[in-house]
């Protein structure tokens, strides 16, 4: 495979993970405004907290298209993804804790907050957004399947955490509209712990990528794969990565045929080096070792 088309398989993965974030954040932002507007006219504690927890997914994938626009641009450095996780993470947790706080006063109090049985359609719009939330994480998920994205993966997981908070939603709205009133409240308080849970994770991301750390097992296969379509190369002998920040180091040994010229192996190097450039141009530095079969071996 040239160059030329594997810088045409890059601009294709490039163009699908960016159509893939740009329809997720349109989707939720939308069904997140529905949700806030039918859970206060809806008279829903639940259904407002689904909305917030909308929104962390919203906050999640800009991050995502924020690190993924910056990787794409190779030799530039820039923590606005790191910033941005830990500032929307703070932000989140805030509101969170805001609403665990209201849904614990009505709890406690009897119930005699501002927020009485919910309307009957507040569960139709559950149920609705149980079925988007659902289609957005398969439809996510097999986008990142298809470009091997660790990161539009764990996207796709995040609608599905979405959805499982929308089934407490309408389960706490449904037992509310049954006579057991404080339900809404309760699911409302659960909602609120995915809620905080969304904002450790997103803040936990962000001072990730303040430290080093290795890449991702996922990542590490298709680096491995990818080398691997050279048919010169036997084996991949150790394969070793560092992130730190927006920066990302790897190093490569390879076992080839012990016979071949010093020429051929700079060849394999060179080859593997620009093959990994160009699918993963947020590696900033790569370093490769080509290794003659019998010192692999011996080692």
């Amino acid at each position: 495979m040239s160059n030329e088309e594997i810088k045409l398989t890059q601009q294709q993965e490039q163009e699908i993970a960016l159509k893939n974030s740009t329809v997720t954040i349109v989707v939720n932002v939308l069904l997140s405004i529905a949700k806030l507007i039918v859970g206060i006219l809806g008279r829903s504690a639940a259904m407002v907290a689904d909305a917030v927890h909308s929104f962390s997914d919203v906050f999640s994938t800009v991050i995502v298209v924020m690190d993924f626009r910056k990787s794409a641009e190779k030799g530039k450095s820039d923590n606005g993804g790191i910033v941005a996780g830990i500032v929307l993470s703070s932000i989140l947790a805030v509101v969170g804790i805001c609403l665990g706080w209201f849904a614990v006063k009505d709890i406690s109090s009897g119930f005699t907050g501002w927020i009485s049985v919910p309307a009957k359609f507040t569960a139709i719009a559950a149920a609705v957004s149980i079925v988007v939330k659902e289609l957005m994480f398969w439809y996510t998920r097999a986008a990142a399947v298809k470009i091997e994205s660790e990161a539009l993966l764990a996207d796709a997981w995040h609608h599905r955490a979405d959805a499982f908070s929308s089934v407490a939603s309408l389960i706490g709205i449904i037992m509310a509209l049954k006579g057991y009133n404080i339900m809404d409240s309760v699911a409302a308080l659960m909602i609120c712990l995915f809620i905080l849970k969304a904002a450790f994770d997103m803040f936990m991301e962000a001072l990730d990528k303040i430290y080093n750390k290795p890449l991702g097992e996922q990542t590490l296969e298709v680096l491995k794969k990818l080398v691997m379509k050279d048919e010169r190369i036997i084996r991949v002998e150790r394969l070793d990565s560092c992130v730190s920040g927006m920066n990302c180091t790897i190093e490569i040994d390879v076992v080839a045929d012990g016979n071949m010229s010093l020429f051929e192996a700079n060849d394999i190097s060179k080859d593997i080096h620009e093959r990994i450039e160009n699918i993963f141009p947020q590696i900033d530095k790569c370093m490769v070792k080509v290794l003659p079969e019998s010192i692999a071996d011996e080692g």
